[in-house]
């Protein structure tokens, strides 16, 4: 059992199993929560500046040249301390970047300009609005899609379930789904 992003004890114990086999995985920020209910944990750092920078361009090594410009390896930098090394805010700030066809000197620009907007309040830094900016750059179908998806078994999604024989089975909302040109679950269009 997973509990992803647990913020307290007493939440946690409520949903805590009592079975005496298995495994329960926590991830939180809360530091108390290593040793209880957890037996032990296991701290992860984000990376330092240059580890987080090297994340980045690797991430985006099929969208740039082999030769980075100065600029490009200036904003990694940038971009790897703005996100305070965090791996999945780099990786969800880089999907973005590729799904846009920026420059990374072009994101930590816009970055800039809009960080009371990305980040909320001036001088906070929340994971809220890398998941905010991730998900207000899906097209309509694709939000549609993932509101669906979260519901279902990762493992065993049934590509049926979204083409159905008859068009009028599906509802308004996922009419995309019978349009070959609109959805197609051979590619990753709606990645």
């Amino acid at each position: 059992m997973i509990f992803d992003n647990a913020e307290s004890l007493d939440l946690l114990l409520r949903y805590w199993p009592v079975a005496d086999q298995g495994c329960a995985l926590i991830t939180t920020r809360n530091h108390a929560l290593a040793f209880e209910p957890a037996e032990t944990g296991i701290e992860i750092l984000p990376f330092d500046r240059a580890a987080g920078s090297g994340f980045i361009l690797h991430l985006l090594s099929r969208d740039i040249a082999a030769d980075i410009s100065s600029q490009d390896a200036k904003s990694a930098l940038d971009l790897s301390e703005k996100l305070s090394g965090h791996a999945l805010a780099i990786s969800q700030m880089a999907g973005l970047i590729h799904r846009r066809s920026w420059s990374i000197a072009e994101f930590v620009a816009i970055y800039d300009r809009n960080t009371r907007e990305m980040l909320g309040m001036p001088g906070t830094n929340s994971l809220d609005a890398v998941w905010r900016l991730s998900f207000e750059s899906l097209n309509e179908n694709c939000a549609m899609m993932l509101g669906i998806l979260c519901y279902l078994m990762p493992d065993s999604i049934p590509q049926a379930l979204f083409e159905p024989s008859d068009r009028n089975d599906l509802p308004a909302t996922l009419n995309f789904c019978s349009h070959e040109l609109l959805y197609d679950p051979s590619s990753s269009f709606f990645a």
